[in-house]
């Protein structure tokens, strides 16, 4: 009976048991409450330039971007104090408030922490450049009163192939970045182009062609604090745009002007007034306002007597001191002039002269100035028709830094420089008959007469080592030209070929123990070498029913450069120096091809249309004849190229 009892009383309480867990599994436990919240990072910045890639937020281990201007939020952050950072600012930024700073999170909430930057202009050190309506590129040296040659920026045509830009109308830079850009005027073959220039390559790009609104971008000018770039043009409606440097595209700000050549010269002042140049007035325009002032016709001061007006052609601001310089000129055949411009009275007041067609004018950084003229002490020598006769000019072989060597009336030609860069050698007829002279390679000095004959002296081309001239001599009344050498100072005269054919165009071994020449020697323009010591026996090396002429020898005596016609057309060819393995590798025109330094390279002349005779060039490529570009850019011809 108490057993039955007990058994009963087990089972009612396991029913209880069981009843009561299934109770219990019916129901959610309870969960702890969430012990994480977020942080709301905000930013603003002023100034300029602003940072380039943003900033970072950080708090414990959660990091995210950031905008100059925007915010973010930072999540899954323990409960309790924070420190919140931020990073990634700019050396020009600075932040207002403690960085970093303290916040408490609290559970399930947001807290919110704010920073504010201000920027300020990075001042730089900066060089003026100008630019002309031919392409180039030119530096201004205030001081001194001289505008030289600094290069000339090239594009890709479409094909692969380097072409220089044309007319430059503008040129500026905006702060903080590494490229510079262009405008183009109406003479160029994009009306109204803008393109970015990138220094290091020294190639420029094509941004966009706003044409459609505007006919030429004909100024441009930089806000000192918003950094927002306008451009206007001489159109006849006296507009001013403004424009986006990364689409090109073009807005319009107003219109109304004033003057019908507005849009020349365009500037800000350091205080954030725009300046407008023209032919009939100066405006300053106050752009928070849109209020325009004339100024009047500008007045001059300092000019040569003959110039009685002068358009302004673009301006440029000095930002240390705030001095506005201005590029002006009576119309694109006249000299160009610089002159610094008084903003209360518009008058200019000369500075310096130039006989190059200036357009633009702009302040560069240094820094981006020497990226694309890095130093290089080698030079070109060439003669230019430029001066109305044939004169020798040296330049850098980027095309900078001209330098006039010879400034006589009568012709200079097939000069030579010497190893070390201090003379060049050079044939004139300024004595009544062709003959030989030296000069300094700076320009410096009076010729030296190295030959004086009754006959003709021609074709000086310096040894390796500079101690002899190989040159060619005709005896009067014939055409009889034949290789000779003598020593570097005139003395010392070895004949080297004798035949009743035209020899030209020497050009020696790297040892110095032979000397490569073109001759007639087998009725028609062969290359051929020869001993350079003594009277030989000339070996040809090239066979063939064309003219080939013009043979160059490299520093490493590998290839041997030369032109020919074979082809139909003057183009540059090379082969080893036995004569095999000829390879043309110009297709669009080459002439007169001279060896870089180091072999890599071939400088060469042609037409701008391809073409031997017309507007001659100097042109530089890779051996293989990749990555043509020019080097000169004038109206003239350029040839009779040479190279140290």
């Amino acid at each position: 009976m108490r057993a039955r009892i007990r058994r009963q009383y087990i089972a009612l309480l396991a029913t209880v048991l069981i009843a009561g867990c299934s109770e219990a599994s019916s129901e959610p436990e309870p969960q702890p409450e969430s012990q994480t919240g977020s942080i709301t990072v905000s930013v603003a910045t002023t100034g300029l330039p602003l940072d380039p890639d943003g900033y970072t937020a950080t708090a414990s281990a959660v990091v995210q971007e950031v905008d100059v201007n925007g915010s973010v939020t930072l999540t899954g952050l323990s409960v309790g104090s924070h420190s919140v950072t931020l990073g990634g600012i700019a050396s020009n930024c600075s932040v207002s408030e403690s960085n970093p700073q303290s916040v408490t999170v609290v559970a399930n909430e947001t807290a919110t922490v704010s920073f504010t930057l201000a920027c300020m202009h990075i001042t730089e050190d900066m060089t003026l450049l100008a630019t002309d309506r031919e392409g180039t590129v030119y530096v201004v040296d205030v001081a001194r009163g001289e505008m030289t040659r600094l290069f000339v920026p090239v594009t890709d045509d479409g094909s692969g192939a380097m072409v220089s830009i044309g007319v430059i109308s503008s040129m500026g830079w905006v702060w903080g970045t590494e490229q510079w850009w262009f405008g183009f005027g109406g003479k160029s073959e994009c009306f109204g182009c803008v393109h970015t220039f990138d220094a290091a390559t020294g190639v420029s790009t094509f941004l966009s062609d706003p044409g459609e609104t505007i006919s030429a971008v004909a100024g441009l000018a930089v806000h000192p604090v918003t950094g927002r770039v306008y451009t206007t043009v001489a159109d006849g409606s006296g507009g001013l745009f403004e424009l986006d440097m990364t689409t090109g595209s073009v807005s319009e700000v107003f219109f109304g002007l004033g003057d019908d050549s507005s849009g020349k010269g365009l500037t800000f002042s350091n205080d954030g007034l725009l300046y407008i140049g023209g032919s009939n007035d100066l405006i300053v325009v106050d752009l928070d306002t849109e209020v325009t002032t004339p100024l009047g016709v500008p007045a001059l001061t300092g000019f040569p007597p003959s110039v009685i007006s002068s358009t302004i052609r673009s301006m440029a601001t000095r930002e240390s001191d705030g001095t506005v310089f201005a590029i002006s000129r009576v119309s694109r055949h006249h000299p160009s002039y610089l002159a610094t411009v008084d903003r209360a009275t518009a008058e200019l007041t000369h500075a310096a002269s130039s006989d190059e067609p200036l357009d633009g004018l702009a302040y560069i950084p240094t820094r981006l100035v020497e990226a694309v003229a890095p130093i290089d002490p080698s030079r070109i020598v060439f003669v230019s028709d430029r001066t109305g006769n044939l004169d020798v000019f040296t330049m850098d072989p980027h095309g900078g830094n001209l330098v006039q060597v010879t400034h006589d009336a009568a012709d200079d030609d097939d000069p030579s420089l010497s190893p070390d860069r201090s003379q060049v050698a050079f044939a004139s007829e300024r004595d009544g008959n062709w003959e030989l002279y030296v000069k300094n390679a700076d320009g410096s000095g009076t010729p030296t007469r190295l030959t004086n004959t009754s006959d003709g002296e021609w074709d000086a081309t310096y040894s390796p080592d500079g101690s002899r001239i190989a040159f060619l001599f005709a005896p009067v009344g014939t055409n009889n030209w034949d290789l000779y050498s003598m020593a570097a100072d005139g003395a010392d005269i070895v004949q080297l070929t004798d035949n009743s054919e035209y020899d030209a165009n020497p050009a020696w071994s790297p040892d110095g123990s032979q000397i490569v020449f073109q001759s007639q020697l087998d009725a028609d323009w062969e290359i051929y070498t020869t001993d350079a010591t003594t009277l030989g026996t000339p070996v040809r090396l090239t066979q063939d029913q064309g003219i080939n002429v013009d043979p160059n020898w490299p520093a490493d005596g590998a290839k041997i450069a030369f032109s020919s016609d074979r082809s139909g057309r003057w183009e540059v060819w090379t082969m080893n120096t036995d004569g095999s393995g000829q390879v043309q590798v110009t297709f669009d025109g080459g002439d007169e091809p001279k060896w870089w330094a180091d072999g890599t390279k071939i400088i060469f002349s042609r037409g701008r249309d391809g073409a031997r005779n017309g507007d001659l060039e100097i042109y530089i490529m890779n051996a293989d004849g990749s990555g043509i570009r020019p080097i000169s850019n004038s109206r003239a011809n350029d040839e009779e190229i040479g190279w140290r």
